[in-house]
């Protein structure tokens, strides 16, 4: 025997009903059984329900039901879960299965009473117009798909292409940041060359200027080693211009 979880009216009745269908059905509880079950399975605000049932009397299965439906689960609701889905859009950080799974409970939460095929194709075209890539929403709307399922999955495939594309384009971004990188160090090199041969020519030029000053040294200290006059005793005085040897 499968025993069903309790119920205190703060989830989904539609979402408790279904579970506790299915014990009912593993378990083989007949409909007398099944009442008496779901009334002991009642906590908090959904037990105040059976309370409000007439006393002295064993709870029929169908009878709470439709008090707890009325409860927790009004027809009434219909009209806002139907605004709530066609308002639905994607939200920052939400996946594309979370955005699916979230339409396709509201689907069933506004249109009880319509088919699953109406309410597959109704979740399948929410999904669509909830999504916030354009792009994609053109794409998966020209490949048709036929189910909600088969709309996540295009969508799923469609976002990880982009993703891909993404760091394919961001590649070169990073080439030109290393190229960049590499002139600025070719072009501070050549800053530091041109320094070097800058001082280079301050210190020929510093040079040519000593060497230019020592040579009236120089000049001099050749003079004194040239020859003298005999007569007049000047340096490298020819004889013939020799005023003392002509005086003799």
């Amino acid at each position: 025997m499968i025993k069903p979880a309790t119920y205190d009216g703060s989830g989904p009745w539609l979402d408790y009903h279904a579970h506790f269908e299915a014990c009912t059905e593993i378990s083989g509880w007949k409909y007398p059984q099944k009442g008496l079950y779901l009334a002991v399975s009642l906590r908090g605000n959904a037990q105040g329900v059976l309370g409000n049932m007439p006393k002295g009397t064993k709870p029929d299965y169908q009878t709470l039901v439709k008090a707890l439906e009325d409860r927790f689960a009004p027809p009434s609701q219909t009209e806002l879960y139907r605004v709530q889905m066609h308002e639905r859009r994607q939200r920052a950080g939400e996946n594309l299965p979370e955005l699916g799974q979230a339409i396709r409970r509201l689907a069933n939460l506004a249109y009880p009473t319509a088919s699953a095929e109406i309410r597959e194709t109704l979740s399948k075209d929410q999904f669509v117009d909830a999504l916030v890539d354009s792009e994609m929403r053109i794409r998966i709307k020209q490949a048709r798909p036929k189910h909600l399922n088969d709309a996540i999955q295009l969508a799923v495939e469609l976002e990880a292409y982009n993703r891909a594309e993404k760091k394919n384009y961001a590649r070169p971004t990073t080439v030109e940041s290393v190229e960049g990188k590499t002139v600025s160090m070719l072009e501070e090199l050549s800053a530091k060359f041109e320094s070097m041969q800058r001082e280079l020519r301050e210190m020929k030029a510093e040079r040519n200027e000593s060497s230019q000053q020592s040579r009236p040294w120089k000049a001099n200290q050749t003079l004194g080693t040239q020859k003298r006059c005999y007569f007049c005793r000047k340096p490298g005085h020819l004889r013939k211009a020799c005023r003392a040897f002509q005086a003799q």
